[in-house]
């Protein structure tokens, strides 16, 4: 039935497409690369080796990413508009069926602006929308089957309610749990953004931008126990509560940060943090640029968790080739444990 209600809206739009007064815009991009991979387990056993036409390691924060191809289209008039966006993230080497599904799409939705701008209704399965929070994590809620109503009372403030079917129980406060609200406020120096869904989950976020040359994010995400689908050590459905801040300084040629998440869940916690620097080295060749990416990760021991620390270092190299196409070499050093893991790879994007 989902799959049925996206292939509509993606219809839908497609009609408003063929408008003589529409504005359409194609975007996008396709990662890809090769990766070879070598895992020694700590035995007496030979390492084990892999070579891939895909790209799934480079570092947290300076890395190409991992293999996808992703297209989106804009249909804009004065009035009214729509969107739809595909994503795939198989390797470009799969084709067996799997790329065109409905799964594939992240949305596909409808609106209109009312009242001089003042409300946009939107329809279909909707975005993220207005009011998500900007940092590392990204909270919002996107993916939503059904209608948005989006309010600007005042410059620099939206206000967002959404009435989606897949949040729907199939046993309780089915009209209550089809609701969610959002808001954010932001100027030339901060913002607010914060979103709670009735179903039981919330979100809340900061971002800073009065300080030259920084950016500051710090974001949280709650979700109840009845939804969440976690279980402490006693089998028991507990609360998952995440924090997340994102702080990187820019002072040309040279960039840093850190990236850095808290999972407070009960038994089943742990820390990240995602340091890194980065060179550019356009004096030397234009557009390159070296860095150096680490990674490290702890369960919440006093928690009880099992997770094992994993820690990794990342150093890359990359050349722009141009402003919508780059190049990156890496390799990935990882130990977990009595494992060590190294990944030598080459990826390269393209955007549209």
């Amino acid at each position: 039935m989902k799959a049925l209600k996206v292939l509509t809206a993606a219809a839908a739009v497609a009609l408003l497409g063929t408008s003589a007064f529409a504005e359409f815009k194609a975007s996008g991009y396709i990662r890809s690369g090769v990766e070879s991979t070598i895992v020694d387990d700590g035995s007496d056993a030979d390492p084990v080796s892999e070579l891939t036409t895909a790209v799934n390691g480079g570092g947290y924060n300076l890395g190409l990413g991992p293999d996808r191809t992703r297209i989106a289209l804009d249909w804009t008039e004065e009035k009214a508009g729509a969107s739809i966006r595909y994503t795939n993230n198989n390797t470009l080497s799969v084709n067996d069926g799997v790329w065109f599904v409905s799964g594939n799409i992240d949305y596909a939705f409808a609106y209109v602006n009312l009242f001089d701008n003042l409300l946009k209704v939107s329809a279909g399965k909707n975005n993220g929308g207005e009011a998500g929070t900007e940092g590392d994590a990204g909270y919002d809620f996107g993916g939503l089957y059904g209608a948005r109503f989006s309010v600007y009372p005042v410059d620099g403030l939206v206000i967002e309610a959404n009435i989606s079917t897949n949040n729907l129980p199939t046993d309780k406060h089915a009209t209550l749990d089809a609701l969610s609200v959002a808001a954010k406020y932001g100027n030339d120096t901060f913002a607010v953004q914060a979103g709670y869904a009735f179903n039981g989950s919330l979100y809340a976020g900061f971002s800073l931008y009065s300080v030259e040359n920084l950016e500051l994010y710090v974001e949280a995400n709650y979700v109840d126990k009845d939804i969440a689908g976690v279980v402490n050590k006693k089998a028991e459905a507990v609360a998952s509560t995440v924090l997340t801040e994102t702080v990187s300084y820019n002072i040309d040629p040279v960039k840093f940060g850190i990236v850095a998440y808290q999972d407070l869940t009960e038994d089943n916690g742990y820390l990240a943090f995602y340091p890194y620097v980065e060179l550019g080295l356009g004096d030397v060749l234009e557009g390159l640029s070296v860095g150096l990416d680490v990674g490290f990760v702890t369960g919440a021991k006093d928690k009880g968790a099992d997770v094992e620390d994993i820690i990794s270092f990342t150093p890359e190299a990359t050349i722009a080739v141009a402003d919508n196409a780059s190049v990156q070499a890496f390799y990935t050093f990882q130990k977990q444990d009595e494992e060590t893991t190294h990944v030598v790879g080459l990826g390269v994007k393209y955007s549209f």
